[in-house]
């Protein structure tokens, strides 16, 4: 949801970095994008969910409504995190993300839900039904690229670039990490589709 107006001065900033989109998550689905990568956190003890990466909080519309766009479009899978990383009170985002894993799951039944982890340490917080099923959605690790020092050299070479420029990132290696992983089993998320 990076595509969205970043909040605050310090947001508009961190954005240059933090952005990995420019379309809108329809744009995306049109263009064939069918697995998402959502963030999530909780301000100041309210209830109302915002979009995030690191950071940077971004201006949302309502989480709920982009959830219904994928579930009735039947084909769609989302990980979803929290992202709290500037959390005033911790125990209140982990119950609060919880309450929202276990109430979309229940709503939304034609979507795959994977994730449920805490991004700052990777705590698995929640197991959403469909992992439970059918086993773990595992993200491809596109930056690991075989064992040769070489291969671990230019794939420190490729997070660093993405880290510091992710839209010249996409443009010089997204057509090569689909022709890479499209046959490998599990969730390959790009930036800037």
């Amino acid at each position: 949801m990076t595509y969205l107006k970043p909040i605050g001065f310090i947001g508009r900033l961190a954005n240059i970095f933090n952005r990995c989109q420019s379309r809108s998550y329809e744009e995306q689905y049109e263009r064939g994008v069918r697995v998402f990568d959502i963030r999530i956190s909780f301000k100041d003890n309210n209830r109302n969910v915002i979009f995030r990466n690191g950071r940077t909080a971004y201006y949302t519309f309502s989480f709920f409504e982009v959830i219904h766009f994928f579930n009735k479009k039947m084909d769609c899978t989302v990980r979803l995190s929290l992202d709290s990383t500037n959390a005033v009170d911790p125990d209140f985002q982990r119950s609060r993300f919880l309450e929202v894993c276990n109430y979309i799951e229940e709503i939304y039944p034609f979507v795959k839900f994977c994730g449920g982890t805490r991004l700052s340490n990777d705590e698995c917080l929640y197991l959403f039904k469909h992992e439970h099923e059918n086993g773990t959605s595992r993200q491809i690790d596109i930056f690991f690229d075989g064992t040769s020092r070489w291969n671990k050299f230019c794939g420190w070479c490729r997070k660093s670039l993405r880290a510091i420029c992710p839209r010249l990132h996409a443009w010089l290696f997204n057509n090569y990490y689909i022709q890479r992983f499209s046959d490998q089993d599990g969730l390959l998320i790009l930036d800037f589709v």
